[in-house]
């Protein structure tokens, strides 16, 4: 019996549904479901969450916006086993909504009865949830079962926007499809509570409230907040705790990715995964829902939508230095995915430096660009 099947059999025998409330000794059937609901793909699952929750609930902030308000993006590199790159900050929500002066509730249950009865109520009040899960569990992605354990991620975010105990399925809005996806509560339960080394999802989820009447957003505060957000991303960034995996960030970080090609070379132990590092570095700058350019092009897109809206000089000093920043960032993210493409086949260690001597040049250009336009954003304080 596959593991995935045997695990819901124990679910099954053991009726442990979370998910159910008992009334006179019988489930009781709940159905909540939020319709009247507009939702937009976007350039990243966080981003397009917030965005889709934001309109929903009365605000008028689009993606480019959310983007810009977090400071734009971020740089943080895992080295371990595969060296995971982070090209948006991981802390995009929490400072856009910092920003934007947007109270937001985020919610860390102690258990998983009190996961469910939380958003249960909130579906009742006509609110949406976005929901921390791990990505593998979303069998509609796979054709039904998990994942390979390879994709899991527990920093995925989906929005919860109906649920049916009686037919066990809720309906989840996912910034991949452009259609609402249905999913079995089991499923989802696991997706929420899956056991993870990094970024276990733990029931996560956060709501917020319909807009006051009173609020109201300064375009020129915000933009001097993002500026000031993004200055902070390269020169201050916060420290991540991943239970013992090094990580480096920011610029200083930056300034020692070309030292970090070379490493690869003696931390990794799998042949194979040498060329999936490369291939990795590619795809989280260009691929994997970062707007491309390692997010650089999303922050330059709300800068130039921000200059239409304000005119502020300002913005026209840093754009041209951030073009630059973005075609480094693709050459790079070119090469890396060209090493790729090169170590497949490469047995030779001199021949393999060959390779790193050009991917690490490209990653100190980033580096020098990253720092120019870090000297910009300072003078336009």
């Amino acid at each position: 019996m596959p593991k995935y099947v045997f695990l819901l059999f124990i679910l099954f025998l053991s009726c442990s549904r979370p998910w159910e409330t008992v009334e006179n000794g019988k489930p009781k059937i709940e159905k909540y479901f939020i319709t009247n609901v507009v939702l937009n793909t976007g350039i990243n699952y966080e981003s397009s969450c917030v965005e889709n929750l934001l309109r929903f609930m009365g605000y008028d902030f689009d993606e480019l916006s959310i983007i810009g308000g977090a400071g734009g993006y971020g740089y943080y590199l895992q080295k371990g086993e595969f060296s995971i790159l982070d090209c948006k900050s991981p802390f995009l929500k929490e400072k856009f909504f910092q920003n934007a002066g947007i109270n937001y509730h985020i919610v860390k249950p102690s258990d998983s009865k009190s996961a469910w009865d939380g958003v249960k109520l909130l579906l009742s009040r006509g609110i949406p949830v976005v929901l921390r899960v791990d990505i593998r569990y979303l069998t509609y992605r796979y054709k039904g079962k998990p994942g390979p354990d390879f994709v899991s991620d527990g920093r995925y975010n989906i929005i919860l926007l109906g649920i049916d105990t009686e037919s066990n399925t809720a309906y989840v809005f996912d910034n991949s499809y452009n259609t609402i996806k249905s999913i079995s509560l089991f499923d989802l339960d696991m997706a929420r509570k899956a056991s993870l080394k990094l970024y276990p999802p733990e029931y996560e989820y956060y709501y917020i409230e319909k807009k006051e009447s009173s609020y109201n957003i300064n375009r020129k505060k915000f933009l001097e907040l993002s500026l000031k957000q993004a200055y902070k991303n390269m020169v201050e960034p916060e420290a991540l705790d991943l239970d013992g995996i090094p990580v480096s960030a920011g610029l200083s970080g930056l300034q020692n990715l070309s030292n970090e090609i070379y490493l690869f070379e003696k931390r990794i132990r799998v042949y194979n995964y040498l060329m999936l590092n490369f291939y990795f570095l590619y795809y989280n700058i260009e691929e994997n829902g970062t707007g491309g350019s390692a997010f650089r092009k999303a922050f330059r897109d709300y800068l130039s939508e921000e200059y239409k809206k304000t005119g502020d000089l300002r913005i026209l000093k840093i754009l041209p230095v951030l073009d630059e920043s973005i075609k480094a960032w693709r050459d790079f993210a070119i090469e890396c995915k060209r090493a790729s493409e090169e170590l497949k086949v490469m047995k030779g260690q001199d021949k393999r430096l060959e390779v790193y001597k050009r991917v690490s040049m490209l990653a100190y250009k980033v580096y020098e660009k990253e720092k120019v336009l870090a000297e910009i954003i300072k003078k336009s304080l």
